[in-house]
Order: C-alpha cells, then sequence, then structure tokens
C-alpha cells in the first residue's frame, strides 16, 4: 500500500473542525472595544505598579474572583461602565475620560470661541464669521501636565 501526503495529513487532522476563522471574524468585528479593553487593562497594570498592589488585593477591594481580576487585565473583556468605574475608585485614576466641549459666542462682532478637554489635553479654536458669514478659524492644541 502506498501512502501519499494526503493520507499522512488526515492521519494527522484533528476529528474537530477548527474554529480559527470564527476567532478571526469575531475579533475583526468587535476590534474597538477590544482594543480599549486591551488599553485599559494596560493603564491598571501600569496602577497595580505605581501603588504596589497586586491583582489578588484589587480583586478583593473591588469584591470579585481573582480570575475575573485576571481575565480583565488580558484586555479582552466587554467591560462595562460600572466595573470601570469600581476599577477607577479602588485605583483612585481615571481609565476613561470624557471629552468636554464648551462653546462661547461673541455674535454681535462675530467671534466664537470653543474648547475640549480630553485627559490632559485641551484644543482651543476661534473662529470668526465675517459680514458674509464666511468662516475662519483656527485651532491649537495645549497640553497640560500636572507640576
Amino acid at each position: 500500500m502506498k501512502t501519499t501526503a494526503k493520507s499522512i495529513l488526515d492521519s494527522h487532522a484533528s476529528s474537530t473542525p477548527s474554529k480559527w476563522r470564527e476567532r478571526a471574524e469575531y475579533r475583526r468585528n468587535n476590534r474597538k472595544w477590544i482594543r480599549r479593553s486591551q488599553q485599559i487593562a494596560l493603564a491598571i497594570l501600569e496602577r497595580l505598579t505605581e501603588l504596589g498592589m497586586s491583582q489578588k488585593e484589587l480583586a478583593e477591594g473591588m469584591e470579585v474572583s481573582a480570575q475575573y481580576v485576571s481575565k480583565v487585565l488580558k484586555g479582552s473583556e466587554n467591560l462595562s461602565l460600572e466595573t470601570i468605574a469600581k476599577f477607577e475608585s479602588i485605583l483612585s485614576t481615571e481609565l476613561i475620560v470624557v471629552k468636554q466641549q464648551t462653546t462661547v459666542k461673541l455674535s454681535n462682532i462675530g467671534w466664537q470661541f470653543s474648547w475640549q478637554k480630553a485627559g490632559s489635553t485641551t484644543s482651543l479654536e476661534t473662529s470668526y464669521y465675517n459680514a458674509t458669514q464666511s468662516k475662519y478659524s483656527n485651532t491649537i492644541g495645549i497640553n497640560l501636565t500636572a507640576a
């Protein structure tokens, strides 16, 4: 009986179908929140190091299992806002910063000022509207760091 490459490969093939395609599609379809989960996991790990706190101590403070904290720190857990707030509270840090925008219009002279704050960066946009309502604007970014 002649042994062929196909028969050798068939003899080593798994009897259960592979799930690699489904996992790859899942990661692609959920790329955005998975990336954020990884960023949050890294921020938590950095903060744990700064505080000299163990994962077990963090789990006890949050009243969750050490296994759950480990799962979160792998960066693939879809975290709720409630869970993120608990992490922020225990670690005394912000993990998510919501952009804030404020606009001031000086309509009688055609000027408008808008600024957005996200973390330590503030962007300021100044706009001037001339008589034909054409907009001229300029935006600058300012990084604020704690002294």
